[in-house]
């Protein structure tokens, strides 16, 4: 068993170097304990590290740290089944036990000891069966629909049970738990009078003592697996004691009766998801189906952003049971059937420019640029930020436009007649459109300052070919740009002297010759769409140009003036500083 636990841990620390940047980076922590006399019935504890939309510019709340604790069958964990249905899509899943499973070293262990191990290290195996046996539990297929590598990329998502045997010394007893635990949460709500760790002392006063230490070690072991804050510097005179991670988290305790519950037998009995292929990354068709209607998901699926797509997902996964709740989005629904016109022009107007931008994935390489540990390259992080100009500037107003003009004559919509009884129990609830509109323009007012900045400092005339900072913020960038503007010039007189030179070798028209950067984002090379055109470069122009690869997208090759051209990257050590102060 310990072997299988060695390869568990391989796993996840292999995860943990690919998902720096990962809109699907939610960690799972489960800490199980048996119940005296309660047979195969178990305890768990399970904390979930979610993303949290934060309310305005000023939130620093990025996450909520949700935790339950409830009794399951140590058999076949059907609430923790469904409940992993919910908390998906997740990345890995932290799986420990409050007994011990290793027998001391030197010691006579007595029968009973030895049972209880075995009683144990079953009870862990079980559970562990039942994480791997969740592949439907990362993002679907749609997720990965504009990747490069799109089988590599569904196969990253698949999550990783990491098994420990035995809980960290840290969280080994309630007093070092307590000591543990205390001071991460003080730093990662906000310190001690913030409101978030106000409301973790209020809700903590309402646990029972088990229940409270049960909670804490899955909290603590999430924590302490994912290392958050775990660099933090917890006193608060200690020098250089600024991290991101202060007051960015919330504590929020889960309730498994807050939706409706489907476990993995439920979701795949109604198709609720693509069935996943772990071998190759894509999602199995079922007879007589096809990718896009072989599930509940496919057939609904009919969003225009993957934001959106992403959103569906979790509401399938997470089916309302609050009736108030189900009205809203009822009449949200009704509103945009009632409204056709105005529909069609958000989806087709208003959702178009965003079909190929993924803002949860942007703002996520925009965070990590700032981490000072793998935060990327300095070009990245610009052509992130023109990215963020693009959507405040050009698609963020269209959206607001045409949502507006769906919700500007619905006066009466967040009071649509019902029984009486139903008004009563939920009397003005709020339109979850006009809602949107609100959170819409409050958003186009805190990216304008953005924008505003974005063109202060971003070149825009060098975009989207090359991101840099404006040559006026420094002497040397103004060297740089002027060495660059050098560049391009030279690679335009050279991509037209090789176009009139096939055109006129293969009697084709001109403009069959592509520019693009190589592999390696520093030198360039020329291509032409058809592969069987090596064969006329080869042979005529053999003596002229060096074909480097056939590949289906056509003939890649270069010619020994261009190969010495290389893109200028000095720039990128001065502007890193400016482009981190954006940020």
């Amino acid at each position: 068993m310990e072997g299988a636990f060695a390869e568990r841990r391989t796993q996840h620390a292999r995860r943990n170097n690919n998902n720096s940047t990962s809109t699907n980076n939610n960690g799972v922590s489960i800490v199980v304990s048996r119940v005296p006399s309660k047979g195969r019935t178990v305890r768990l504890a399970v904390a979930a590290r979610v993303p949290r939309k934060r309310a305005h510019a000023k939130d620093k709340v990025c996450f909520s740290l949700v935790h339950y604790s409830f009794l399951d069958d140590a058999r076949r964990f059907t609430n923790l089944d469904a409940l992993l249905t919910r908390l998906a899509p997740v990345s890995v899943i932290h799986i420990s036990s409050t007994e011990h499973v290793n027998v001391k070293q030197n010691s006579n262990p007595s029968k009973v000891q030895l049972r209880k191990v075995k009683e144990v290290e079953g009870m862990l195996a079980r559970l562990a069966s039942v994480v791997d046996s969740r592949t439907d539990l990362g993002a679907t297929a749609d997720d990965h629909n504009n990747d490069v590598n799109n089988a590599s990329a569904a196969e990253d998502d698949t999550p990783v049970g990491h098994v420990l045997p035995n809980l960290p010394k840290c969280l080994a007893t309630p007093a070092s738990t307590q000591t543990y635990l205390e001071g991460l949460l003080t730093h990662l709500l906000g310190g001690e009078g913030s409101e978030g760790h106000l409301a973790y002392r209020g809700e903590e006063a309402r646990w029972s003592s088990d229940e409270s230490l049960l909670r804490k070690r899955a909290m603590g072991l999430l924590l302490y697996c994912e290392q958050i804050g775990s660099s933090t510097p917890h006193n608060e005179e200690e020098e250089g004691a600024v991290d991101a991670t202060f007051g960015s988290y919330r504590l929020e305790a889960g309730v498994l009766s807050s939706h409706l519950s489907l476990d993995r037998t439920a979701s795949e009995a109604i198709h609720l998801l693509p069935p996943a292929n772990p071998n190759s990354g894509h999602a199995k068709v079922n007879l007589g189906g096809t990718a896009r209607n072989n599930s509940l998901f496919g057939v609904l699926n009919q969003c225009k952003t993957r934001m959106g797509s992403r959103t569906l997902q979790v509401w399938l996964r997470q089916p309302l049971i609050d009736h108030a709740a189900i009205l809203q989005r009822q009449d949200a629904v009704a509103t945009l059937v009632e409204n056709g016109l105005e529909r069609d022009c958000l989806r087709d107007e208003g959702l178009h420019g965003l079909s190929n931008l993924d803002l949860d994935g942007l703002s996520a390489r925009l965070a990590a640029f700032g981490d000072e540990i793998g935060g990327g390259s300095t070009e990245q992080a610009l052509e992130g930020l023109y990215k963020l100009y693009l959507f405040a500037d050009r698609q963020l107003p269209i959206l607001v436009d045409a949502l507006h003009h769906v919700v500007k004559d619905d006066q009466n919509t967040s009071t649509t007649p019902r029984e009486e009884g139903q008004q009563q129990e939920s009397e003005n609830p709020p339109n979850l459109l006009k809602a949107s509109l609100k959170g819409l323009n409050r958003v186009t007012l805190e990216l304008s300052r953005a924008t505003q900045l974005v063109e202060a400092v971003l070149d825009l005339d060098a975009a989207p070919r090359n991101f840099m900072v404006q040559a006026s913020h420094d002497e040397q960038l103004g060297d740089v740009r002027a060495d660059l503007d050098s560049t391009d010039a030279e690679l335009d007189a050279l991509h037209a002297e090789m176009n009139a030179l096939w055109s006129e070798t293969s009697g084709q028209p001109e403009g069959q010759v592509r520019l693009e950067k190589g592999d390696d984002g520093s030198t360039w090379q020329f291509r032409l769409p058809k592969t069987n055109d090596s064969k006329v470069l080869q042979n005529q122009l053999g003596h002229v140009v060096k074909v480097h690869r056939l590949l289906k997208n056509g003939v890649y090759f270069s010619t020994k003036e261009l190969s010495k051209k290389r893109d200028i990257r000095v720039w990128s050590c001065k502007s890193r500083s400016i482009i981190s102060q954006m940020i």
